[in-house]
């Protein structure tokens, strides 16, 4: 009895919410589309899906929008686990319209696949943005320093074959021991560049396994979303003579 009495509620609900949006579109001069029905349907169910054209929705699957649609729209699919999904379709209002939806799950390997490509986008990918933004800032940075490295390394390479070759050069005595000095000295800032270059060298190639392995390893696990099927909810919104309607199911 009482699942007979929230039935009806929610089809008297259904009604007046339409109803009410036919009125508003009428009363603006907007027209409501009419025809066959536009059903979608994905695997797995539960997607959220947003339809944008000259009327916009989004709702969850499986769902039918109860008229026909006319023109060309885009329909954007997201599940949390799974890859976003998105085309564009062209529906005629007169038939009936069916789209299937084949979501393709996300994994490690293609988390740590993009986090090799650019550190951090493999953490983006598994829905975990602060850490991907932290390892891609602490990469940049790392790169940045070890490329201003390997310049200064070069800097103190050419310093010191100049001083170098200066001392070869030498033909008055007195200049011999200072020409030295430079060129010892010149020896031996190369060596610290070079050693610093090194440090950073490692230092980044330390980081960018680490993002790789931390995208594998720490990869989620996500579990299928739990939610309720019922009867999808339209509601209508008239806004400087566009009618907005909305299809939304509960969970």
């Amino acid at each position: 009895m009482v699942s007979m009495s929230k039935a009806f509620c929610i089809l008297m609900t259904m009604s007046v919410v339409v109803f009410a949006s036919m009125a508003l579109a009428q009363e603006e001069g907007a027209v409501t589309p009419s025809g066959g029905a536009f059903s979608l349907y994905s695997k797995p169910s539960g997607a959220l899906v947003y339809i944008e054209g000259d009327y916009d929705f989004v709702g969850h699957t499986p769902c039918q929008l109860p008229f026909g649609l006319v023109g060309t729209y885009k329909v954007k699919a997201l599940k949390r686990g799974y890859e976003t999904w998105s085309t564009k379709v062209t529906l005629v209002g007169d038939r009936q319209n069916s789209l299937y939806i084949k979501l393709v799950s996300k994994s490690r390997f293609k988390a740590a696949w993009r986090s090799l490509l650019f550190p951090g986008w493999g953490q983006f990918y598994s829905n975990r943005k602060t850490k991907g933004v932290i390892l891609g800032i602490l990469n940049t940075t790392s790169i940045l320093a070890t490329v201003d490295a390997y310049k200064n390394y070069e800097d103190a390479k050419d310093d010191y074959e100049q001083a170098l070759s200066q001392y070869r050069r030498a033909r008055v005595v007195d200049d011999i021991p200072r020409l030295r000095r430079e060129m010892e000295k010149a020896a031996r800032e190369a060596d610290e560049a070079f050693e610093i270059r090194t440090a950073f060298t490692v230092a980044t190639a330390v980081l960018w396994a680490y993002n790789v392995l931390e995208a594998v390893f720490f990869f989620p696990r996500y579990k299928e979303d739990i939610y309720e099927r019922a009867t999808p909810l339209i509601t209508g919104q008239v806004h400087q003579g566009q009618t907005k309607l909305l299809l939304t199911q509960r969970f």
